[in-house]
């Protein structure tokens, strides 16, 4: 994959409330000059204006850059990166319609400790970074958004994006609060923004640590409803089976105190006549109950066809939306 960032790994460490280590020459000479009045202002203390030792943004011919000192807004041609043929992004690749807005602060502000000048004096001109870059709205017309940021797929599921528009949202904490109702909503329109048809629907996956790899497998979502007539069901079945149960053991009992308190004797040996007697009544309650397990278990079987196969309407599961 082409390199992202003008730095490879973000810094390790707690960072301090200031840093100002990376001040260039220049910058740190003005301060030391400063009334300690004047130095109370420039400290950034209720708003006040403040320097810092953050790197601009690595301009590119196409781009409008709107903002300093960290915070930016920035009108060009997708590309979450340097600028060559070989980093990704449309517009380094040359693609029309692929306008972009990238809206975000603190580049580079993974890095614990960074400069805005290099040994020479000079300003450093850093390029956009998904990964260091401390929080963005990426908004562009064409692009693979997925593949920019390193997200997990789930190849069962909702499918990496390629050569889409894309809104993105990265930060350290995001909250989306509403007073009265939020909808997340996939598949709302028959075309995408190229004008193709969205042949194949897709839903909605949560993915939990950025990983669907062994451990952190996908699975469908639970249905509220569904599972709870299919639990219905289940109770159902099992209070008709222990009633079942519960007449065939009422019915045991009679024969066996049927059989117990016989006690006539003949010369020939004990008597059968009262439980040959009782017999027959006693088998026909029986199978009764015999017929009554056989339409349980049918029961049974066309509850879990109901509401656990896969082909099934009241299936538990839902068909779109799934989770690790």
């Amino acid at each position: 994959m082409a390199k992202q960032c003008d730095f490879d790994k973000p810094g390790v460490g707690a960072q301090k409330a200031v840093e100002q280590g990376g001040l260039s020459s220049d910058a740190i000479d003005k301060l030391s000059e400063l009334s300690a009045q004047g130095k109370a202002h420039a400290s950034g203390i209720a708003g006040g204006k403040m320097d810092e030792a953050v790197p601009e943004r690595a301009p590119a011919d196409c781009e409008i850059i709107m903002g300093e000192q960290g915070r930016y807004i920035v009108f060009g041609r997708d590309r979450p990166a340097g600028l060559h043929p070989a980093e990704p992004g449309k517009g380094n690749k040359g693609h029309t319609k692929a306008a972009m807005i990238d809206l975000y602060v603190g580049p580079q502000a993974a890095k614990k400790y960074i400069k805005d000048e290099n040994a020479d004096g000079d300003k450093y001109k850093i390029n956009p970074c998904m990964y260091t870059d401390s929080a963005r709205v990426y908004i562009s017309q064409k692009c693979d958004i997925d593949d920019y940021m390193g997200l997990a797929e789930d190849t069962k599921g909702v499918r990496n994006s390629h050569d889409k528009s894309a809104v993105a949202l990265k930060a350290d904490a995001i909250r989306i609060v509403a007073r009265e109702g939020v909808k997340i909503i996939s598949g709302a329109d028959s075309n995408n923004s190229r004008g193709a048809k969205n042949n194949k629907f897709q839903g909605i996956d949560l993915i939990g640590g950025n990983n669907t790899g062994p451990g952190y497998e996908m699975e469908p979502l639970v249905k509220g409803f569904a599972l709870q007539k299919a639990l219905k069901g289940i109770y159902d079945a099992i209070s008709a089976n222990t009633g079942m149960i519960q007449g065939a053991l009422m019915h045991i009992s009679t024969l066996g105190a049927v059989l117990g308190s016989h006690v006539h004797e003949t010369p020939f040996g004990p008597s059968i006549v009262a439980a040959a007697g009782s017999g027959p009544i006693i088998l026909v309650a029986t199978m009764d109950q015999v017929v009554k397990c056989v339409g349980a278990k049918q029961n049974l079987a066309f509850a879990e066809l109901g509401k656990l196969a896969n082909f099934s309407s009241g299936h538990i599961l839902s068909r779109c939306n799934r989770t690790n």
